[in-house]
């Protein structure tokens, strides 16, 4: 099968006997959806930059107010499946005690001037054994 692009985005069979089209959205999640293909790729895009606000999609994307709830509750519901799936490691262990560290950094002084990201910083301590795990979220 080969992607096509035109009027229509299609997959295509080339062999001769077969010359069987299929849409680009059969089979998959994007089926049943209403708005177009690349509208759905943008917000997705949109989506991994944190740039789903009501707001943001109506003016840019083009997209009502529901379309976009409704987008942003699909996408997380695919998110949790994906973590749903993952192979959970555990932390530590029985009678050992485990000690986490958090702190969000911020730089705004008396909670005035613009809003700037945000970043969530962890530790991890096993005393036992003096094992250290740093890491970050955005």
């Amino acid at each position: 099968m080969k992607l096509y692009f035109g009027k229509q985005i299609f997959w295509k069979c080339n062999v001769e006997e077969c010359n069987q089209h299929l849409g680009v959205r059969t089979g998959n999640w994007f089926e049943g959806s209403r708005i177009s293909f690349v509208t759905a790729v943008r917000f997705i895009y949109c989506c991994c930059k944190e740039l789903t606000s009501i707001k943001f999609c109506a003016e840019e994307l083009g997209i009502a107010d529901k379309t976009v709830i409704d987008w942003n509750n699909y996408m997380r519901e695919i998110c949790a499946l994906e973590m749903d799936g993952k192979k959970r490691k555990q932390v530590g262990d029985e009678g050992l005690i485990l000690e986490i560290d958090e702190s969000l950094f911020v730089k705004r002084k008396n909670n005035t001037g613009r809003v700037l990201p945000q970043q969530w910083v962890f530790r991890r301590n096993l005393p036992r054994n003096e094992r250290y795990f740093f890491g970050y979220c955005t």
